[in-house]
């Protein structure tokens, strides 16, 4: 389980009523700093083909979407439908790793019906690729594909249009009956259908046309194959455990490549997102403080270890925001603010602040606060994902730069899988 605070927004139409990933609004902060390094990527990415996917259900939307649907405004509708069959498709057919839906496909066998109520929906192509196909310019700002994708892909589709008829016949039946579900076995018994998945799925030019956007900018390619050789060597012959995999990239790097240009923003992220990990675990301590005084927590976190390594993260935090036009922003400022109590040794005042910035968050989605102080009580109305006390207090007294290097990793990842390496 993932449970890092960053590059993961709320998606309603996805996540049970209630939930909220993004309780601090660090996903527009974070996401500022680190697409300087990283522009393209979600964290959640786990194959280039979630990509493909993308592309191919945004060309049938443009090119053979029926009125009745585009009338009945059901584009989600058919999205959701879409995203059942390919993850099916890649995992049962294709047998290569789903994009997102590995729980409910890697659960049951090839006739699993994929209920669109429930909790184990697949739905990853929606809420994370998308967002990555956008901002890599494979679909514009209005979610208009790009003509060379189109170029690609319209010879496949009338090659194999007799698939495309039926596989459009078919879900347009199910959208407008508001069918809550598709078992696709009996889908792809079609042929046509099955013949048109393989011919998507199995481009070279597909796939050469993703490997060439994401890798446009030379210097970036050079960043990601620096994760993959960092992420290779480590697996193979293991590192110093007392350097984390931000560490050894940067080590990597300068070893290899002493005039990088961007050095630069791999350092505004090793001396940010410190912080950032910080105001995190602050906010799951104060929901495990639940009908208990802030003076306790504040008791907890003043003491002097723990107090000089959360004034150490957020003096290096205000080192990189502090009068750089780059972080002009509201949001920024009150992080701003927040660090400076710190820095001044006033964690009460910084806890206040920090439940204040939440509620402030939440206000602007219409929702109400996760935890709030009452009468110098901490009271939780709702709860996240929590770790225990000594995990969070760990967490804090850890000094390492960049700690959640799943993101190293999944740059690793889509890089291998696009060159062709193990």
């Amino acid at each position: 389980m993932n449970t890092e605070p960053f590059f993961s927004n709320k998606d309603s139409e996805l996540l049970k009523q209630g939930s909220v990933r993004d309780y601090l609004g660090l996903v527009p902060v974070w996401s500022q700093i680190a697409r300087k390094l990283e522009p393209n990527l979600s964290g959640a990415i786990g194959s280039y083909r979630g990509l493909e996917a993308v592309l191919f259900i945004y060309y049938l939307e443009t090119e053979h979407v029926p009125k009745s649907l585009n009338q009945a405004n059901a584009f989600r509708d058919f999205f959701r439908y879409m995203e059942a069959l390919i993850e099916y498709y890649l995992h049962h057919l294709l047998e290569v790793a789903p994009c997102y839906g590995s729980r409910l496909l890697k659960g049951n066998g090839r006739d699993v019906e994929i209920k669109f109520t429930s909790v184990t929906t697949v739905n990853g192509l929606y809420q994370f690729y998308r967002g990555t196909c956008r901002r890599a310019g494979m679909l514009s700002s209005n979610w208009e594909l790009d003509d060379a994708v189109v170029k690609i892909i319209k010879p496949i589709c009338s090659k194999y249009s007799a698939g495309i008829k039926n596989l459009i016949h078919l879900i347009e039946q199910k959208v407008l009956a508001k069918e809550e579900s598709i078992k696709p076995e009996k889908l792809f018994l079609d042929k046509e259908i099955a013949n048109l998945f393989d011919a998507i799925f199995t481009s070279n030019e597909l796939k050469a046309y993703i490997n060439e956007t994401l890798y446009a900018d030379s210097e970036l390619e050079y960043y990601a194959s620096a994760c993959a050789s960092v992420c290779s060597l480590r697996a193979e012959q293991g590192y110093d455990s007392k350097a984390n995999l931000a560490q050894h990239l940067e080590a990597y790097i300068t070893a290899n490549k002493k005039n990088w240009p961007y050095f630069g923003a791999l350092k505004e992220i090793k001396d940010t997102e410190p912080f950032l990990s910080l105001l995190d675990d602050c906010f799951q301590l104060l929901q495990l403080y639940d009908s208990r005084k802030l003076s306790e927590l504040e008791l907890l976190l003043a003491r002097k270890n723990i107090k000089q390594l959360m004034q150490m993260k957020a003096t290096a935090f205000q080192r990189v925001v502090s009068g750089n036009s780059d972080y002009e922003t509201g949001r920024f400022r009150l992080l701003l603010d927040m660090a400076s109590m710190l820095e001044g040794a006033d964690v009460k005042a910084f806890l206040v602040a920090l439940l204040g910035y939440h509620q402030t968050i939440m206000s602007r989605r219409s929702a109400a606060p996760m935890v709030i102080l009452d009468e110098g009580n901490l009271r939780v109305l709702s709860k996240v994902y929590i770790s225990d006390e000594t995990i969070l207090l760990d967490s804090i007294l850890d000094n390492s730069p960049w700690k959640n290097s799943y993101y190293i990793n999944t740059s690793a990842s889509i890089y291998k899988q696009l060159k062709g390496e193990k």
